[in-house]
């Protein structure tokens, strides 16, 4: 009788136990995903006009002017981008002859509207850190700056290449 208790304990212990190890195990999935984001692009739009200008008077073009430069950024919606200006001259030339141009901490600015009054004002001479517009994916980014043109500027047609640099933070 001793031997039918311990099989019968047995044959239940075996029976019971695929259910109790199976009770011990899980498993899950997960997808594993990335979205690959719109190549940005920069278009320029306008460029940064000071018209004429009268030697030994500087004149300035705020942000907010219709003379200020304007780019368009285009990427992925609501994206976080850098913008930076790597080029900015300090000069204008027209052939050998220069002239100074500066620029002040609130000479740029950016918008994710075509409205350069609302824009958000930073330094050119820095970065800044703006988001794409959140259904269209545009920046509008803006530019003014003062000409110092000296008291015997020599008459002629003074340029200057101004680039714009916008790229993904990844945030």
């Amino acid at each position: 009788m001793q031997k039918l208790a311990v099989v019968l304990i047995a044959v239940a212990l075996l029976a019971y136990a695929p259910a109790a190890m199976a009770q011990g195990t899980a498993s899950s999935s997960i997808l594993a995903r990335a979205n690959v984001m719109t190549p940005i692009q920069v278009t320029p739009q306008q460029n940064l006009e000071f018209g004429n200008v009268i030697p030994g008077i500087n004149k300035s073009i705020p942000v907010a002017n219709a003379s200020a430069g304007r780019w368009l950024v285009q990427g992925t919606v609501g994206a976080q981008v850098n913008l930076d200006f790597t080029a900015l001259p300090a000069t204008l030339s027209d052939g050998s002859n220069t002239m100074p141009i500066v620029y002040a901490a609130n000479d740029a600015g950016h918008n994710t509207t075509n409205n350069a009054g609302a824009a958000v004002l930073f330094d050119p001479a820095g970065t800044a850190l703006a988001n794409t517009h959140a259904t269209s994916g545009e920046l509008f980014v803006w530019i003014g700056g003062t000409v110092q043109p000296a008291a015997a500027q020599p008459a002629g047609l003074y340029q200057g290449t101004i680039t714009l640099t916008a790229n993904y933070t990844g945030n």
